[in-house]
């Protein structure tokens, strides 16, 4: 017989939407023979922790990187490297071990090229836990995201007038408001990101011209030394 703990609640749907994929940045001056900087990512939509779902979260990157399996028990969930090609990346979701869950392999093709539309390359992903154990739930419930009540009222929690708005839902199937708020999350999400971007090049463009200025002025002190 199954303990308290990890006995399964049925009829039960916890959903918690998250985003994975990539950032790049063009190397100016290149690195040797790379290209660009960039960064492959998992994380949620409103910037909450996500420590509490995922155990660990492995991100195998092209197989000419040294250590390409990288093992992340801690957040931030990301990878920092240089490099001049696009490759598949697997990432795979550890779940802790009270979840009774196995883990998940992701895919995603690491982008490059151009920097504007990396952010439309972003899977939105819910990770849906049908008839999570009890422990697991009581996990869930404690870590919730913004928004979320403390407590699911005087009745029975797992009973169906219980509403969990956003990004917690007791049904079969998520709502329309769920479906919105979601999106909206991500929309905020891929402004920040796009804004952050163009920062980034207005300060590459405002560094080349610089560099040039002091090839210049570089070049006007060795024809003066002469």
């Amino acid at each position: 017989m199954s303990s308290k703990g990890q006995k399964r609640l049925k009829g039960v749907v916890v959903c918690r939407p998250f985003i994975y994929g990539n950032v790049a940045i063009e190397l100016i001056p290149k690195k040797q023979d790379h290209t660009h900087e960039w960064t492959v990512f998992v994380k949620s939509c409103d910037g909450s922790d996500l420590s509490h779902i995922f155990e660990k979260v492995e991100i195998k990157l092209h197989e000419t990187f040294f250590n390409s399996n990288r093992v992340l028990k801690n957040p931030p969930y990301k990878v920092t490297e240089t490099g001049w090609g696009e490759f598949e990346v697997i990432i795979k979701l550890h779940f802790p071990a009270c979840s009774a869950e196995k883990p998940i392999s992701l895919y995603h093709m690491l982008k490059l090229y151009p920097p504007e539309s990396q952010a439309a390359t972003w899977p939105k992903n819910k990770q849906i836990f049908s008839d999570p154990t009890e422990e697991f739930f009581e996990i869930l419930l404690a870590n919730k995201g913004p928004g979320l009540p403390v407590t699911v009222g005087s009745e029975h929690p797992f009973s169906k007038q219980t509403v969990f708005p956003i990004n917690f839902i007791y049904t079969h199937i998520p709502g329309l408001e769920l479906e919105l708020s979601e999106s909206k999350l991500l929309d905020e999400a891929l402004l920040k990101t796009r804004d952050q971007q163009k920062e980034y090049r207005t300060q590459l463009e405002t560094m080349e011209k610089r560099i040039d200025q002091l090839r210049s002025e570089i070049a006007i002190l060795e024809t003066q030394s002469r």
